[in-house]
């Protein structure tokens, strides 16, 4: 599998290349370990110090939302904060029922959402620099570990080429993946854990691939700093925290990926104060 031994070694250690870079924990406490693989990368200095960043030159930068229904949950609550800031703004793009294949397809309903969406924002698609997304992978039927984890971190690096490659978002400098949120309480069989942890995995080994291309993909800074999973209702160190009752319960009696506007509006606020972290986002 593509990479896969060259991943494999970069998951179980902290030197990487002669450099030495902070363990890749999941900021909780005690950390999980699932099957020997820490969950998260946490962002390094070495990392985050190769970030471009991204000033405006009139107006102001938007920043490109991309996922499916509940990704696009927490989009809705996000553009809320677009009134505070004086040089970004958030593009909600999300479409609901896709997932990464979708986004592979140039063709796909998807993209003419994001072509839609960034239009009627006012902006070209050759003006975003910057994405922030989250997908999960529903068909390759794969739940076996490192397995799933592996095949989305491969779909999530070409996704990241299209962009550029296909000239779409020629310009793109920037992607945040974040992934989803606990799923314990799931039952749907296409999101239920582990599936959850996967999706947090995969940004994960997404990013660290970068390691020997000088934290680059096709000339794309990612990072998956901004993940969103937990190990059940355990506060993170970070004060990030999951809660079970805000899972909804389908009609058909099925709890599915989706939550409740509480959570999706807490998911937004502490993807608001992550941006902040970098300097020039104001």
């Amino acid at each position: 599998m593509k990479n896969f031994i060259l991943i494999s070694l970069i998951l179980l250690t902290s030197v990487i290349h002669g450099q030495t870079f902070t363990p890749l924990i999941n900021n909780l406490n005690p950390v999980p370990i699932y099957n020997g693989y820490q969950v998260k990368i946490g962002e390094t200095a070495e990392h985050l110090a190769l970030r471009p960043k991204i000033t405006k030159l009139t107006g102001k930068v938007p920043i490109v939302l991309i996922g499916a229904s509940t990704p696009s949950s927490i989009y809705k609550e996000l553009i809320k904060f677009n009134i505070q800031l004086t040089n970004y703004e958030f593009i909600n793009c999300g479409h609901g029922a896709t997932d990464i294949y979708d986004y592979l397809d140039l063709n796909n309903v998807a993209w003419q959402t994001i072509r839609n969406n960034v239009a009627a924002a006012g902006y070209r698609m050759s003006q975003i620099k910057w994405v922030i997304m989250s997908h999960d992978d529903l068909k390759s039927q794969s739940n076996l570990f490192p397995e799933a984890a592996q095949i989305l971190a491969d779909k999530e690096i070409e996704f990241v080429q299209l962009l550029k490659q296909s000239g779409q978002f020629k310009n793109l400098k920037v992607v945040d993946i974040f992934s989803r949120l606990n799923a314990d309480k799931i039952t749907d069989p296409k999101f239920k854990s582990p599936s959850d942890y996967h999706t947090c995995l995969a940004a994960k080994i997404a990013v660290e691939s970068t390691y020997s291309t000088n934290h680059l993909i096709n000339g794309v800074w990612i990072t998956d700093a901004p993940s969103m999973w937990t190990a059940g209702e355990t506060i993170r160190s970070d004060g990030f925290a999951f809660k079970y009752a805000w899972c909804k319960v389908e009609s058909d009696g099925i709890v599915g990926p989706h939550i409740y506007s509480e959570g999706a509006a807490y998911c937004a606020d502490w993807l608001f104060n992550y941006c902040k972290r970098y300097p020039e986002f104001k």
